[in-house]
C-alpha cells in the first residue's frame, strides 16, 4: 500500500527516503520527478505505507452482477459489487488520462476507454470547465474539492461508507482531509440513511432542477462490502429515488448526477447512455493487481 506525506521544514531527500527504507533515486522515480532536487519541505511525496493492511472477508457473490429489474414497477439498470474480492477496485474515471479534470466524455466513451465493468455517471459539475462540485479522491490523492457536504468514500481495502465531507465547512480541504481514503466520491442529497427515507436535504443542494421529475442515477450501500450503483431513464422525484433504492435493499444512498447525465455501461458497452458529456463516471474494475494506495 502507498499513500502520500507532506515533506516537513529542515527534513532532506536523503533522510526521509531513509526513512521509508527507500534509496533518494527510488523515492524520485516513485514520484515521477525528473531530479531530486524537486524534492522540497512542504511538497506531498508518494511512499510506501509499512502497514498492515486487513484481508477482505471472504467473498459471497460474484465481484459485480448487472440485472434489469423492477422495483415499484420502475425499470432500473442494477450493479451490485462485492467489495470482499481482494481485485475489486472502485475508482472515478476521468475522460483525461492526465488525472485532471476541464474535459468531458459520455459514459460509454468511459466504459471503452477505461476497461472497467461497469461505468455509472458521476456526481455534479461545470458545465463549461467540468470542474466536480465537490471533493474527489483517486489513487489516494485529492483531485479536487467542493462545497458537496457528503461523500462515498473507500479505504484500500475496500471497505465503503457514506459520511460527511469537513471541506465544506471549514472552507478548504486540510491534510487529514479523507486520511486512510483510496477513493472518494462526493454526491448527494443523501436519500437514505439506515434504511430511512430522507426528504429534507442540505442546503447545499439549491438547484430547483434536483428536484423535479427527471431520469436519474445513484449510488447506495447495503453493507460496508456490498455497493449498489443504480440508474433508471423514468423521470423520478428524489424521494420516489429513494424508494426504489430501499426497495432493492440499500441502507444508504446518495444521488449522483441525473437528467441528461444519467448513463450506465455494462462491458464497455451503454445501456444507458448520457446525451451530454460528464465530468467522470464511477468505474468498478474487477481485475485490479496494481498498487493500492491511501490518502
Amino acid at each position: 500500500m502507498y499513500r502520500y506525506v507532506r515533506m516537513a521544514v529542515g527534513d532532506t531527500p536523503t533522510r526521509l527516503a531513509a526513512r521509508y527504507r527507500l534509496s533518494v533515486d527510488h523515492l524520485r522515480r516513485l514520484n515521477g520527478l525528473n531530479t531530486a532536487r524537486l524534492i522540497v519541505p512542504g511538497q506531498k511525496l508518494l511512499v510506501p505505507a509499512r502497514v498492515p493492511v486487513p484481508i477482505p472477508p471472504r467473498p459471497v457473490n460474484s465481484a459485480v452482477t448487472f440485472k434489469r429489474l423492477t422495483p415499484l414497477n420502475i425499470p432500473v439498470q442494477v450493479a451490485n459489487v462485492d467489495l470482499r474480492h481482494r481485485n475489486t477496485l472502485i475508482a472515478p474515471v476521468l475522460a483525461s488520462p492526465s488525472m485532471a479534470f476541464g474535459s468531458g466524455a459520455r459514459v460509454s466513451q468511459l466504459a471503452r476507454s477505461s476497461g472497467a465493468r461497469v461505468v455509472i455517471n458521476g456526481s455534479y459539475f461545470h458545465p463549461q470547465t467540468y470542474a466536480p462540485a465537490g471533493d474527489i479522491v483517486m489513487q489516494g490523492r485529492m483531485l479536487t474539492w467542493g462545497r458537496i457536504p457528503m461523500a462515498l468514500a473507500i479505504t484500500p481495502d475496500n471497505r465503503a461508507t457514506i459520511r460527511a465531507s469537513t471541506t465544506p465547512l471549514l472552507g478548504r480541504p486540510l491534510d487529514t482531509t479523507w486520511v486512510g481514503m483510496e477513493t472518494v466520491i462526493a454526491t448527494g442529497p443523501r436519500i437514505l440513511s439506515r434504511g430511512q427515507l430522507l426528504t429534507r436535504y442540505s442546503a447545499a443542494f439549491r438547484d430547483p432542477a434536483l428536484f423535479g421529475r427527471a431520469a436519474r442515477s445513484a449510488v447506495g450501500l447495503i453493507g460496508n462490502r456490498d455497493l449498489v450503483l443504480v440508474s433508471t431513464q423514468v423521470k423520478l422525484t428524489t424521494t420516489e429515488m429513494g424508494r426504489v433504492m430501499a426497495r432493492l435493499g440499500v441502507q444508504d444512498a446518495l444521488l449522483l448526477d441525473g437528467g441528461s447525465s444519467t448513463g450506465i455501461a455494462w462491458n464497455g458497452r451503454a445501456v444507458i447512455e448520457s446525451v451530454r458529456k460528464v465530468s467522470y463516471g464511477i468505474g468498478v474494475f474487477t481485475d485490479y493487481t496494481g498498487r493500492r494506495y491511501a490518502r
